[in-house]
């Protein structure tokens, strides 16, 4: 059902939130225009050498460097997800606990 679909943005490799929010306004007044939908805002990776650092390693920032800032940005949409509660997976941190929680969430 479209009334019930919720389509969220996250920015990529942005500079600064500015840059992040100017995206999100920009892409929401052409998808209401061409698909009737209303994107909603959910956050912004900011860029960040320890994603490459961490792409070198073939692991996920959020595992080989938890305390970097794109990191914490995951974190911070997972706290967003789960309605600003902040939640952490007990044997999975990082991306993996991240989807692990909002799949798992999603399945019950």
């Amino acid at each position: 059902d479209k009334n019930n679909t919720k389509v969220m943005l996250v920015t990529n490799q942005v500079e600064n939130v500015a840059e992040s929010h100017s995206i999100h306004e920009k892409l929401c007044s052409v998808v209401d225009r061409f698909l009737d939908v209303k994107l909603e805002y959910l956050g912004a990776v900011p860029q960040d050498p320890f994603i490459t650092k961490a792409i070198m390693k073939q692991q996920p920032v959020s595992i080989a460097y938890p305390n970097a800032n794109a990191s914490k940005a995951y974190q911070a949409m997972e706290a967003k997800l789960n309605g600003g509660e902040q939640t952490v997976a007990q044997e999975r941190k990082g991306v993996a606990g991240f989807f692990s929680n909002i799949f798992g969430r999603n399945r019950k």
